[in-house]
């Protein structure tokens, strides 16, 4: 893969994973409203999508530091 198939694959990555992280943010601040409830099963409904919520803010992190850390290995190796 050529570099500049690399920086415009990676940009597409870069986007979906700030998504992917904006989704997951959203629905832990819905999910924190059903936690002040006082029905046990809506606990435990917001509590499994508070935790979806976070694996998907930290799979996006991840996403977008593999993403950060490939382009710049691709430009070391250009330059080299």
């Amino acid at each position: 893969m050529e570099i500049d198939e690399r920086k415009a694959m990676s940009g597409i990555v870069a986007i979906l994973s700030a998504i992917v992280m904006l989704v997951g943010l959203i629905g832990m601040g819905i999910c924190f409203l059903f936690i002040w409830s006082s029905s046990q099963i809506e606990v435990m409904g917001a509590g499994m999508g508070f935790i979806t919520g976070a694996i998907m803010i930290g799979s996006g992190l991840i996403a977008l530091s593999n993403v950060a850390r490939g382009v710049k290995k691709a430009e070391e190796r250009k330059t080299a």
